[in-house]
């Protein structure tokens, strides 16, 4: 007796046991992972595929996570004309492959796999033979965003000023601006004369100039140079976006706007 309640004990709790893993899979079970939920595939993979008549197709596809491509396509020794094409991709259910839209007389779909894209045969099927591996396009590296240039020790070209675009000269000699950390200094050159100075930076942005001294050569244009040392004059803060600074008075627009100036 005792043997049956222990045997009908140990049935039970099996029977709970797999009713309690039964529930936790239908009750927000995890998603399997796949190359659309586990891979970074968002890119632009290149390669050059065999061609049946020209040297090659070099191929280029850019992915993005709303679901669109572009497709670049350049017959090799055949033509230079690049076709291009763009529109929507989607995911088999196993979340490894993906076909793009448009035309069905040509291959279209591809394995998504860590860093690369296998273009599959009209079937959806993996291609074989000695040339398989030439199937597959590369991800291309993703540029690095561009590092925001220093304040001081970085040479500042004038390229607006008030609100009015500075005309540039082809060589070096362009209204400049560079700050020395050190001794927190400004010198420069505005069109006509070199001058030094100093500045005061403070938080929140803030900045003045003072002490500007400068060379005393007499020019037939020198409108600039005297704009430029009026912003000097009136500037209380700076703000630099990407590859520009720019100087203000309060919240006014912009009193001058440079750029980081090319190496000689």
């Amino acid at each position: 007796m005792a043997k049956m309640k222990t045997s009908s004990f140990l049935v039970a709790a099996a029977i709970g046991l797999a009713l309690m893993a039964g529930c936790a899979s239908g009750q927000g079970g995890a998603i399997p992972d796949s190359s659309a939920t586990s891979l970074d595939w968002e890119g632009v993979y290149r390669g050059v595929v065999p061609c049946a008549d020209c040297e090659g197709i070099a191929t280029t596809i850019t992915l993005r996570k709303d679901g669109s491509y572009n497709l670049a396509t350049e017959y090799q020794g055949r033509n230079a004309a690049t076709f291009n094409r763009q529109g929507k991709f989607t995911w088999d259910p196993s979340g490894g492959v993906i076909a793009i839209d448009g035309p069905r007389d040509r291959p279209n779909r591809y394995l998504v796999g860590e860093g690369y894209l296998l273009q599959l045969d009209m079937e959806g099927k993996r291609i074989s033979g000695p040339l398989a591996d030439h199937y597959r396009l590369a991800k291309l590296p993703t540029p690095s965003p561009p590092e925001t240039p220093a304040l001081t020790g970085t040479t500042w070209r004038l390229v607006e000023l008030f609100g009015a675009p500075v005309n540039l000269l082809a060589g070096p000699q362009n209204p400049f601006i560079v700050l020395d950390e050190a001794g927190h200094r400004i010198e420069g050159y505005g069109g006509c004369n070199r001058f030094t100075g100093v500045y005061e930076l403070k938080n929140g942005g803030r900045i003045a100039f003072s002490s500007i001294a400068t060379s005393l050569r007499a020019c037939p244009d020198m409108e600039t140079e005297s704009g430029l040392f009026k912003v000097l004059e009136m500037t209380d803060n700076y703000a630099i976006a990407g590859p520009q600074l720019s100087l203000h008075k309060a919240r006014m627009a912009p009193l001058a706007r440079f750029e980081v100036a090319p190496p000689p």
